[in-house]
């Protein structure tokens, strides 16, 4: 048995995430630290470079009530009228394929193993 769920995309947001790490002063976008941190070798300065790390997609769907009698969505909007279905989406290929404000149907099947 399966459940189909009609949902619309409410958000997507893109966000992306990395760290600060020690550098010379001549790398690419370096910048003094917060902090001066001497190094026992060199008495100057510590400056830190920004280290990109991943991009992702959290996209956020909301169920959809029913648009009739007729609808392949009536039984499941009769019993989740509310809630939401979030996820984040760490394949670039798949950046952008669900797009705010549009309708998607959803299948919600037990896996088997």
């Amino acid at each position: 048995m399966a459940l189909l769920c009609k949902m619309k995309v409410h958000t997507v947001e893109s966000y992306g995430y990395g760290h600060w790490m020690l550098c010379d002063e001549g790398d690419a976008g370096a910048r003094p630290t917060m902090h001066t941190y001497y190094d026992a070798d060199d008495a100057g300065p510590s400056f830190e470079c920004w280290v990109p790390g991943k991009s992702l997609e959290n996209v956020v769907l909301q169920p959809v009530s029913s648009g009739g009698p007729d609808d392949p969505n009536q039984s499941f909007a009769q019993a989740t009228p509310s809630g939401k279905l979030e996820m984040t989406i760490d394949n670039p290929a798949a950046w952008g394929y669900l797009e705010p404000g549009i309708e998607y149907f959803v299948e919600i099947r037990r896996a088997r193993s």
